[in-house]
């Protein structure tokens, strides 16, 4: 008769003690957000846009590589055609939060050149861990 073993170990790992940092950090930024008012609608702080119903032309951040990509082209072209602009960028690792920004404040710089601004900018990534995440919640 062959006999197995059971091991269990009990209590955080390193990994679980990783993303309860993570999910404090980020609660921190929650906090200091509602009370700057960025994510309220009633505060003077509040600089959101209405989205418009049907934009003219739509801005996209995101890896060029990556599915994500071509899902958003694919229901876009399904549903309603129109133009897209891609901005391509890392969606992980250290630069990310940089190139993301980077990004954004460039959509915002095209009238500058005479080129069309998108009405919408969509920031887009596929799943991911904990850690490859992490760059999206830059407050920046």
């Amino acid at each position: 008769m062959r006999r197995t073993k059971i091991i269990s170990t009990f209590g955080p790992s390193i990994a679980d003690s990783e993303i309860l940092k993570n999910v404090c950090e980020y609660a921190d930024v929650i906090r200091i957000n509602l009370a700057h008012g960025t994510w309220d609608e009633n505060e003077k702080y509040n600089h959101k846009k209405n989205i418009p119903f049907l934009p003219r032309r739509i801005g996209v951040i995101t890896s060029p590589t990556g599915a994500v990509i071509r899902d958003i082209l694919h229901r876009i072209h399904d549903r309603f055609p129109v133009n897209i602009t891609l901005w391509p960028v890392k969606v992980q690792g250290e630069s990310s939060s940089e190139e993301v920004i980077d990004a954004i404040e460039g959509f915002h710089l095209l009238e500058q050149s005479n080129l069309e601004k998108p009405d919408v900018i969509i920031i887009a990534r596929g799943g991911g861990s904990v850690e490859d995440l992490w760059g999206f919640n830059d407050e920046e």
